[in-house]
């Protein structure tokens, strides 16, 4: 049993036939500079951290100093959110109100919570607030100790009924606004790797025979057989898995984002 690399899988192509085989290549090269600007917006994407507040989306538009400039990225209605300070102590603006942040640096640590830090929030009018880091949760409480979810319902991005400021901002929102460390990354990055791997493996199945004839070698199909050679039109089949590749991988990279 003898296997070989048969010439047919890529048949000789006629002389007059070299035209399109540049325009192939140049095809593949401008899809291969499409694919690499996808990514590195992609890469932008998953690297920009972002946090909620008032049921809004920001990202951070610019940084002078100390002071950042959050913009609003699912509402262009809304309006920016200001961060200032540094170190223990952080005001945040934002909807026309202030949030004055101060880390309680003794109380980390301490029983009964065993918080990793702890956070103390004045609102407008004296409302007070804590806010306590725990295995990676910002859990908020009210001035008695009790553990505040939050109140206000939203309709199309707005506060039902105006809300108060603890109802639009919570407490986490507002900490996540001051510490850029407490802010998320969006999107799955690995699953959109995936995705490109998906894209760039069905292109080469539909576009090069060669290819699924690798794959047939590699699939040991051909060990059961007496002839181990690929019977005709098996390896154009690849090209169907190649489709269905192509769209698999952009289905998952879209749900990736």
């Amino acid at each position: 049993m003898t296997m070989k690399w048969r010439d047919e899988y890529e048949p000789e192509q006629p002389e007059d036939s070299r035209p399109n085989r540049w325009k192939a290549w140049l095809r593949d090269g401008i899809l291969a500079a499409l694919l690499l600007a996808v990514c590195v917006q992609a890469a932008m994407y998953f690297s920009t951290r972002v946090f909620e507040l008032d049921g809004i989306r920001y990202k951070l538009e610019s940084a002078v100093g100390e002071t950042r400039r959050y913009a609003p990225v699912t509402s262009r209605e809304a309006g920016a959110v200001i961060a200032a300070g540094s170190d223990t102590e952080r005001v945040v603006t934002a909807g026309g109100y202030q949030f004055r942040i101060e880390e309680q640096v003794d109380k980390a640590g301490k029983p009964p919570a065993m918080a990793d830090a702890v956070f103390r929030i004045a609102y407008p009018g004296g409302e007070m607030f804590w806010v306590e880091l725990a295995q990676g949760l910002l859990l908020a409480y009210d001035a008695k100790g009790e553990f505040y979810a939050g109140a206000a319902a939203y309709s199309n991005g707005a506060p039902a009924g105006g809300g108060t400021p603890a109802d639009r901002f919570h407490p986490a929102g507002v900490l996540a606004a001051a510490y850029p460390d407490f802010q998320e990354r969006r999107g799955q990055p690995i699953q959109f790797a995936l995705a490109v791997l998906l894209l760039v493996l069905g292109w080469a199945l539909l576009r090069f025979e060669r290819v699924g004839a690798a794959f047939y070698w590699l699939s040991l199909d051909w060990f059961r057989r007496s002839d181990p050679e690929p019977e005709e039109g098996e390896i154009g089949a690849y090209k169907l898995s190649g489709i269905a590749l192509l769209v698999g991988g952009a289905l998952l990279g879209l749900s990736s984002l």
